[in-house]
């Protein structure tokens, strides 16, 4: 038994095809872009400080002074201004041992005595006691100049360090003024980057817009398909299954008449009716 052809209300809808909008051009070409978009490279930074400027062998040679400075002492024989006043002093005390001796040999007639001698001797020994009343003023002198050498050191040292500190202030002007050219390169490269960003967010967003506006009515020209073919399939099936039932039916019937004529032909002994009745079941059985 054949199913019955039902025909499908609904044509057939073509495979689905997208037809871009323009807005999937436009996301391909940002998304080419953000591809290609190479790294930030600030530069090379500037490199770990060097003291080129010299200053710091001159600021360890000062600091090495003035801890290595032993202290002040006082000695007059290696102290050049005492050896002027001595000299200075020795010649005057001279000078009046003489005058004083020459005196006194005059006052005796001029003949040299032991008190012309001692009187001169007196005289320079005088001399020789005043160089001893300038003696603390020299020790002050040096140790005041003592002091100025050591202030001088602590002044040096003071301006080396300035100096130095100038020369790192410079190189730290170097790094700052790197640090912020990349701060402000980066900030506008992050700013380009975010914008294609969000131009490749919006395009996709118009892409599936448009995708959709064209997807859901042919999804729906498919599904009315789909249903008129379910409804086209169940229409046949229920035809074939009411006349395959009927059919069963029939031969139910016609099979018990047979079965009736087989038994009553071989009953009475008729071969030839017999034969005729069982060809005629053979052959129901063979159609169900």
């Amino acid at each position: 038994m054949a199913y019955t052809t039902y025909t499908n209300p609904y044509d057939k809808p073509k495979n689905f095809t997208y037809a871009d909008d323009g807005s999937g051009k436009n996301l391909a070409a940002v998304d080419q872009t953000l591809g290609g978009l190479a790294k930030y490279d600030p530069g090379a930074a500037p490199g770990a400080y060097q003291d080129t400027s010299g200053y710091g062998g001159l600021i360890a040679d000062k600091v090495n002074k003035i801890l290595d400075n032993p202290g002040f002492s006082y000695t007059p024989s290696s102290d050049p201004l005492y050896q002027m006043y001595a000299d200075q002093y020795r010649r005057d005390g001279q000078r009046a041992m003489e005058d004083t001796a020459g005196q006194a040999a005059a006052l005796s007639g001029g003949y040299g005595n032991s008190y012309a001698a001692s009187a001169g001797a007196n005289a320079y020994n005088q001399s020789l006691q005043q160089m001893g009343a300038v003696l603390p003023q020299l020790q002050q002198a040096a140790y005041q100049r003592y002091q100025d050498a050591a202030a001088g050191d602590r002044s040096d040292l003071a301006a080396l360090q300035g100096l130095s500190d100038d020369a790192y202030s410079r190189y730290r002007d170097t790094v700052g003024d790197w640090q912020n050219a990349r701060d402000f390169g980066l900030q506008n490269w992050n700013a380009y980057a975010g914008n294609l960003i969000d131009q490749a967010g919006l395009y996709a967003g118009q892409q599936q817009t448009a995708w959709n506006q064209q997807f859901q009515p042919w999804q729906a020209e498919n599904a009315n398909y789909q249903t008129g073919a379910d409804l086209a399939d169940s229409s046949a099936r229920y035809d074939y299954d009411t006349a395959n039932t009927k059919t069963q039916a029939d031969n139910a019937a016609t099979l018990n008449v047979l079965l009736k004529e087989y038994d009553t032909a071989v009953q009475g002994g008729d071969k030839k009716a017999a034969a005729a009745a069982l060809d005629k079941i053979r052959v129901i059985y063979q159609g169900a």
